[in-house]
């Protein structure tokens, strides 16, 4: 069970030395004790010596594990050479690009691997394909002519301006230190139509993580740590002050610490002290007082015979409550408390009067962390499964068998003093603890010294939150919990994270986009004009009716924005059903404060018609489709060799609920996992009259009675399609297949019921071609209940007189002018002349 603390500001590798792969320290020979981790030169600069040859580095193995690692990298990096001369691919993309250019001006081409795409773009990385049979295979030089030069991966601190990070060591072959010289590179290409020459460079980045300890004298190069064995260990909780400092001194406003340490106490808290050693806490009632506290965000379990405060109990743990009695995530969280000089804590089970209790901890047991296969984040980024636990952890338990590390694979140490590093001689050292640096096997996309990027995981590979397997990320109250804490400690289940509005960080040194989880970014997006909304259409080109399955990545309100975390919310769970928009009306009033937007259970005045567009999904759904490479090597998917539709696992059941949670337009009326379907928001058809809503108490933002909603737009009747069959280049395929009748034509289309089909039906349309599917309640003209959405295509008529190939004909598909007459052909069937209707759902 893993909890997280959230401040209220807001608040194994063992080294198995049987295991034969966990040969760590090794000793290293002359030429990696060389090496100048502090100024490594970068991918794109000549390159630091190593052995003298391919060959002597082959011979190095057996005596030194650095160089067997290096030997390693020299693999991979020919393995990338040997599939992109073949024509082939590592799972990642190949990017010619002619007018790219090195910060001194030189012209390249980038070869980018593994996914190295920023974004969220890549999920996962499949293995090398094999060079096609037309190609002549590279040949590589003979081991002698040779020497391995050596590089850095250089990247932008995440927390300073302007510094740089080393994370990874990289190694090239060549007979000199240039970059152009080095094998796979060097080839001139030559453009006709410009009458330009370029250089052919391939950026393979590093195969080598680099990790130093925190008193390391190269701590404050190289960002990377070894995880500890033990959260309460001395190492851990000195790593949370750094970041309690660092943010306190470098995020400002931001971070609010001016608030924090004014923060108007709750009706109760505890009172724990400062001193360690006290051995209970006290309940009290603080009244107005102000002062920094600390809550504890856990998952509740059942267990009515633990301890809990009570209308019996209260009065004696005014007096004092002892340590012992209380389950450990608690004593845990006293703990850190007192650690950080905070006196007051908040712990929902003792401070409000109740029946239920968690008998879990804050700090995950060892055994339990051990049991985990660990993945280190840059790698899931990247794709990279295969390397799973390949980093040490560092034993910070006491372990009496003098063992250090824990570790599954391979790794190297070695013990730095000064500007010198050496291997595990101990003598004369006896008195002081060793500073050490790690190698171990690890693949991170270039970034160069006179060029760096930004180091957090999103800006390169593929944006995810590291929390969301979390079992505390399954309870529904505690989304909202995360949001408004304006810093919060995660414990999880692989290692400890800090986060708050600046700054996202993991124990192991990784950072993350803080967006991910963010008020502030939660409350900008909430503000963006209509036009970053929905499908973002500049910079796509489809060539096929409906949209391209490629385009349904929207940003707007989904990256980090109330649409994506409402996703994420519906689905966690919720011990209470009545619950589902109570649990989000803490975040819905901040929101509302803010931004000055009107609620409506669960959807916003501002963003009504996007809010509405919203469906159940009850198994994983895929649109797969084939590539069709044009003349000029642009590919465009699903155009010309159609789509075919997939379902995967189960997901959800979709269920309504045992009582009305509000009117059938609302996310919150349904149980279930539901999506919000992107909208072309050049071509909105519907508009928003009116709304209003009952609540069933004086918080408007929580449980409601009922309400209605009167919208104005194009209202057409949906039948059930009669056809069989259906032409593949039609994004069509994963729901009911349905029909129109538009101006004596018919429209195909798909409807997504949110429980079962039911005809007849109506297609309330927001946008040219996106529906809400209702149904006539029987009570009143045109007042309807919501029963699902639909998506429709143009028709026949309509595709002969403005058809798409049209677009492909000319000697450049993607020529500007021909793009901007593609993106004025609608979506969807209904024009903005069509006659409107006004309707009251309820």
């Amino acid at each position: 069970m893993t909890h997280f603390i959230s401040p209220s500001f807001a608040g194994q590798s063992l080294i198995d030395l049987d295991n034969p792969l966990a040969r760590s320290p090794e000793r290293l020979c002359s030429y990696c004790k060389k090496i100048p981790w502090a100024n490594l030169p970068g991918e794109d600069e000549p390159a630091f010596p190593h052995q003298p040859s391919l060959t002597a580095l082959k011979r190095s193995i057996e005596r030194c594990m650095l160089c067997e690692f290096i030997a390693e990298a020299v693999a991979e990096v020919r393995t990338s050479i040997r599939v992109k001369h073949g024509g082939g691919s590592r799972g990642g993309t190949i990017i010619f690009d002619p007018t790219g250019q090195l910060a001194d001006g030189r012209s390249v081409m980038r070869h980018i691997q593994f996914g190295d795409i920023p974004g969220d773009t890549v999920s996962r990385s499949d293995p090398p394909s094999h060079p096609k049979s037309d190609r002549p295979e590279y040949r590589f030089a003979n081991d002698d002519e040779v020497r391995p030069w050596l590089f850095g991966n250089w990247w932008k601190s995440s927390d300073s301006v302007g510094s740089l990070q080393l994370t990874g060591l990289g190694v090239r072959l060549s007979r000199t230190p240039l970059m152009e010289d080095a094998e796979g590179n060097g080839k001139e290409i030559h453009y006709s139509h410009t009458g330009d020459t370029r250089v052919d460079l391939h950026f393979h980045g590093t195969f080598l993580r680099i990790l130093a300890d925190d008193d390391s004298p190269l701590a404050k190069v190289i960002p990377g740590r070894l995880r500890a064995t033990d959260f309460s260990s001395d190492l851990s909780m000195r790593r949370l002050e750094d970041r309690l400092r660092l943010c306190n001194r470098t995020h400002g406003a931001t971070c609010a610490p001016w608030r924090l340490l004014n923060a108007e106490l709750p009706t109760r808290v505890l009172d724990v002290g400062v001193d360690s050693k006290v051995s209970s806490i006290r309940l009290v009632e603080p009244g107005n007082m102000r002062s920094p506290y600390m809550t504890v965000s856990h998952r509740w379990e059942n267990k009515a015979n633990l301890i809990k405060t009570t209308t019996l109990t209260i009065q004696e743990y005014r007096h004092g409550i002892n340590l012992n009695s209380l389950p450990k995530v608690f004593t845990d969280a006293v703990t850190i408390c007192r650690r950080l000089q905070i006196r007051y804590l908040w712990i929902d089970t003792l401070c409000i009067i109740q029946d239920n209790d968690s008998p879990h901890e804050c700090f995950p047991d060892f055994e339990t962390r051990a049991d985990e296969m660990y993945l280190p984040p840059g790698e899931i980024s990247v794709g990279l499964p295969s390397i799973a636990a390949a980093v040490p952890m560092l034993d910070t338990r006491g372990n009496p068998s003098g063992h250090r590390w824990i570790s599954r694979k391979r790794f190297v140490a070695f013990r730095m003093q000064g500007d010198r590093h050496e291997s595990d001689d101990h003598s004369g050292d006896e008195g002081r603890a060793p500073s050490w640096l790690y190698i171990h096997v690890g693949w991170t996309p270039s970034s160069t010294r006179k060029d760096p990027k930004p180091f957090f995981i999103g800006g390169f590979g593929r944006r995810f939150d590291p929390l969301d397997n979390e079992q505390l990320n399954t309870r529904g109250w505690t989304l909202q919990e995360r949001l408004l804490s304006s810093r919060t400690i995660h414990y999880a289940t692989d290692q400890m994270y800090w986060e708050c509005e600046k700054s996202f960080l993991s124990e192991d040194g990784s950072s993350f986009d803080p967006a991910i989880f963010s008020l502030n970014s939660l409350t900008e997006r909430q503000c963006l004009p209509a036009s970053e909304h929905g499908f973002r259409q500049f910079g796509h080109t489809s060539f096929m009716e409906g949209f391209s399955h490629q385009m349904e990545k929207p940003d707007g309100r989904w990256r980090g924005g109330w649409l994506e975390h409402v996703q994420r919310y519906t689905e966690r769970e919720l011990t209470k059903s009545n619950d589902k928009l109570p649990a989000m009306s803490g975040l819905a009033a901040i929101i509302s404060a803010r931004t000055g937007d009107e609620y409506f259970a669960g959807v916003w005045r501002d963003h009504v018609i996007e809010d509405l567009h919203w469906r159940v999904y009850c198994r994983d759904e895929f649109r797969t489709g084939f590539e069709a490479i044009t003349s000029e090597g642009t590919s465009f998917a699903g155009a010309r060799d159609g789509l075919s539709f997939l379902y995967g696992e189960k997901l959800w059941d979709v269920a309504m609920p045992p009582k009305s949670r509000g009117p059938s337009w609302t996310w919150a009326s349904i149980d279930g996992r539901i999506r919000f379907v992107p909208l072309d928001f050049t071509r909105i058809r519907a508009s928003f009259i009116s709304c209003n809503i009952e609540n069933s108490s004086l918080n408007r933002f929580g449980t409601i009675e009922k309400g209605w909603m009167k919208l104005d737009g194009p209202l057409l009747e949906i039948h059930q399609s009669s056809k069989t069959t259906w032409d593949k280049k039609d994004p069509l395929g994963l729901g009911v297949l349905t029909e129109i009748k538009v101006d004596s034509d018919v429209s195909l289309g798909e409807a997504f019921f949110d429980i079962r089909p039911e005809f007849p039906c109506f297609g309330f349309f927001l946008d040219s071609s996106n529906c809400l599917i209702l149904k006539e309640t029987g009570n009143r003209d045109h007042e309807y209940t919501r029963i699902g959405i639909g998506k429709f295509l143009r028709t026949p008529t309509q595709r002969q007189k403005n058809s798409l190939q049209s677009f492909t004909t000319g000697a450049n598909p993607l020529d500007e002018a021909e793009t901007g007459v593609f993106e004025k052909v609608p979506w969807g069937p209904i024009t903005e002349l069509y006659p409107r209707t006004t309707v009251t759902i309820v």
